[in-house]
């Protein structure tokens, strides 16, 4: 599946595939107005034919900044920032 990628399908990907069932925030809301948290969906080639894609998902009780890393043995996912609601 990763040899068929580039950085905007690994996007596509994941918001709408792995997180199917979940909120992922392709645009800025509300909560981070006035912050310096807000990051846009983006993915980044790994070097090893993988993929990492950071972007913000709206959680339970907040938002969590998560990256998946895509690779030809599956996903994983890391969240690296949360933000309490």
């Amino acid at each position: 599946m990763c040899a068929r990628l580039d950085n905007e399908l690994a996007v596509a990907w994941v918001t709408q595939v792995l997180l199917s069932f979940e909120e992922p925030l392709l645009k800025s809301p509300t909560e981070f107005t006035g912050t310096g948290d807000w990051l846009a969906p983006t993915a980044e080639g790994d070097g090893s034919r993988g993929f990492k894609v950071k972007l913000w998902v709206r959680e339970k009780g907040g938002l969590a900044l998560r990256q998946y890393h895509l690779t030809s043995k599956g996903a994983r996912v890391s969240v690296l920032k949360r933000l309490r609601a």
